[in-house]
């Protein structure tokens, strides 16, 4: 894999096209202009603050319509769901948390043409994060992913 071709992506909560209330949140992805139609995605970090209650252990952050391969908890996840973060509650502090990169590492095909992808919070047995309960309590949860992408060259 030639990473010399690698750039960043960062998207932001704030970047959303669905309601600033909803515990999901919607974007286009792609519609590059690089000559590439596949690129191997990796997380790099992950970060959120404000709005989440820690009564939970952890939260999952999952992107629904990225990964085109991988296998990500195939009992309680659909294919089409990846994890790019795990949220350790425990080190919640100031309403800030990070997390690591390395959650997600896969393959994102087609990316000339923009994809409809949600992402959202889930609570450690897989269901949703409720808005107003587990997140977006007190105030808006607001994160930022940062992302790798290299393309996969034929």
């Amino acid at each position: 894999m030639d990473f010399s071709k690698s750039f960043m992506y960062v998207i932001s909560s704030d970047e959303r096209s669905n309601a600033d209330t909803a515990s999901t949140y919607d974007f286009n992805f792609g519609g590059f202009s690089e000559p590439y139609d596949d690129y191997w995605c990796e997380v790099i970090s992950f970060a959120t603050v404000g709005g989440i209650t820690a009564a939970n252990s952890y939260f999952l952050f999952v992107a629904e319509n990225l990964a085109s391969d991988g296998y990500f908890c195939t009992k309680k996840l659909s294919s089409r769901d990846a994890i790019l973060a795990i949220l350790p509650l425990n080190a919640f502090q100031d309403s800030y948390i990070q997390s690591d990169g390395g959650a997600g590492k896969f393959t994102v095909k087609n990316c000339r043409v923009p994809k409809q992808v949600k992402f959202k919070w889930l609570k450690p047995d897989f269901t949703n994060a409720v808005s107003g309960t587990d997140v977006n309590n007190g105030g808006e949860t607001r994160w930022i992913l940062t992302l790798r992408l290299t393309p996969k060259l034929n």
